[in-house]
Parts: structure tokens; sequence; C-alpha cells
């Protein structure tokens, strides 16, 4: 019987490979001669292997005591501000820094850069004011950095989607949990929308004023102090300066649910 190597592509006699018990045909799937190459291979790169590795490690922890890592990608030390938390990792950081991991995304999946043009009459911006004001929320959301958040919930998916073409965003439907209720639908527009709507309808906004102000203010702020630090970004909430985060805890008690 005979078998083909896929080490040097060649059919060899069952005799010249070796036994391996948890193999359907109870041989190794290469032959003697390519196990033994390798070996061999290895053997001679070992310590070359043996001393990048040692010398990746001490870079690390070098990198480290000065709060700065090593980026796996473009293998450029980038501030730990840098880099996306992550809890697969031992230091509680991703391996590619923003930079990487943009241009990655951006050549996967790239997206049509949205237009913030919102083009409203007044009675518009009126209307739609009163809508956040009554069945909207305006707050500070936070994933892996802050955002502004614009939230309309309604039982009327007629009103959520005529949001949505006057102003973009996505939609959002919640099934009914209880055979009385009914489904809700979620409006939501991005980051970069939701200032631009919060500045055109705010002269109109009377119960969500404060918060669209704050909210606006928070950003303006945050953009200054960016620019002031060389356009380093506040990743995580401890980065956060002192008036940042009052500007968050006064959002969060305006929004707050139940008697004050």
């Amino acid at each position: 019987m005979t078998k083909r190597c896929p080490g040097c592509d060649q059919v060899k006699a069952l005799d010249d490979f070796g036994r391996r018990t948890v193999a359907p045909d109870g041989r190794h799937p290469r032959c003697f001669a390519c196990v033994t190459s390798y070996k061999v291979y290895w053997r001679q790169h070992r310590a070359e292997f043996a001393e990048k590795t040692s010398r990746r490690r001490m870079l690390v922890a070098q990198y480290k005591e000065v709060g700065m890592k090593l980026c796996s990608r473009c293998k450029e030390p980038r501030p730990i501000q840098a880099f996306l938390a992550s809890r697969q990792h031992r230091d509680g950081l991703g391996k590619w820094c923003f930079s990487c991991r943009r241009v990655y995304w951006r050549g996967v999946s790239p997206r049509p850069r949205q237009d913030l043009r919102i083009v409203l009459s007044e009675t518009e911006k009126a209307y739609i004011a009163g809508i956040v004001d009554g069945e909207g929320t305006v707050s500070i959301g936070f994933t892996s950095t802050h955002c502004a958040r614009v939230y309309v919930a309604n039982t009327n998916m007629k009103l959520i989607e005529w949001l949505q073409r006057r102003v973009g965003g996505r939609i959002k439907t919640v099934p009914r949990s209880h055979p009385n209720h009914k489904t809700v639908y979620y409006w939501r527009p991005s980051h970069r929308l939701a200032l631009v709507l919060l500045g055109e309808i705010r002269p109109y906004l009377v119960i969500k004023d404060q918060q669209s102000e704050l909210v606006v203010r928070f950003f303006r702020e945050r953009d200054e102090a960016r620019l002031q630090l060389g356009g380093k970004k506040f990743l995580f909430k401890e980065n956060l300066l002192p008036q940042f985060a009052s500007i968050v805890s006064d959002v969060r008690a305006l929004n707050k649910r139940g008697v004050i």
C-alpha cells in the first residue's frame, strides 16, 4: 500500500511513514524524510526564534514602564490610550492601535461618508423638538469612547419612518413583551448627526433644553482639549478631566427617572 506525503508531494510506501494510532490509516501524515528535515530546520533556527522572542519581551516590558505598548500590526510603539480596551489579553488592551484598526476595517467594509446636511423648515424643526421633548432622550453614551445619543421611542411606525426620511439615522424594533402591549420602534441618529440635529432644534426644546446644551458643550470643549493635547483621545472613563466628568454626571441627573 502507498500514501502521498503532503510535505514532499511524493507517493511512498506506508513503511516510510511513522505510526500514529489516532490517524484513520494508523500512519503519520508526513514521511520520515520530511519529519527529519523539519526537526533539523527547527534545531538550526530555534536559537534565533528564542532570541527574537526574548528581545520582544524586553521591549514590551520597557514600553510598559513608560505607559506605551507595541502595536502588533504596524510594529510601532504607541501610548496605551491608542488601544481599545479588551478582556481577552493580560494587559487589558487590544493588539492593534486605533490607526491600524481604522485602516483594516475601512478596507474590509468601506462605508460611504454620511451627508450631515439637514435641510428642515422651521415648522419641522419645532415639530421634531416637540417629539424629542415628549418621546425622546438626549444623553451622553459610552462604548469605547463618549458619543452623543438622541433616542425617540414610539409605537407608531409612521412617525419613526418620517424622522428617518427627514433626518437620517437607524430604526430598531423591540417586540412586545406582553399581549396587551404594542411593538416599540426606536429611532437613533449617529453621533455626528445627533450633534447637528441638536444644533438645529435646540431653540425649540423646552424639557430637553438643558440636556441639549450640556451635550453640545461637552463635545465642543472635549474637541478643544484634544487639540491642546495633540489630538489625543479620551478613551476610558477614568481618563476624563474633572470638568467633563461633571458634565456627564449632570446629564445623568437630569435624565434620572422617579422622584428626585
